[in-house]
């Protein structure tokens, strides 16, 4: 029973520990992204989607703004999503 108390001892300390640098990071990362770029932050959802950029399959760096006035569809997938597998042509 003693050797239980030591382990279970240990692993508290090791999951506060744990749980305390997460609680850190996210701060970081809210205070990134709170002091962004501030010409990201004076644009409208419309004006930011048109800069973004994807890579097509032959290598080419493709803007949503080189469509202008066509329709597009943009498919997210992750190759552990069944359907999304299954939308492969």
């Amino acid at each position: 029973m003693r050797n239980y108390s030591w382990v279970l001892i240990l692993l508290f300390a090791i999951s506060s520990i744990a749980c305390g640098g997460a609680d850190k990071q996210q701060k970081e990362a809210a205070k990134a992204t709170k002091n962004g770029n501030q010409a990201d932050q004076n644009l409208t959802e419309a004006e930011y989607v048109e800069q973004a950029t994807f890579t097509d399959f032959d290598g080419n760096k493709v803007s949503i703004s080189d469509f202008e006035g066509k329709v597009v569809l943009i498919d997210f997938w992750e190759t552990w999503c069944k359907p999304c597998l299954a939308s492969f042509p």
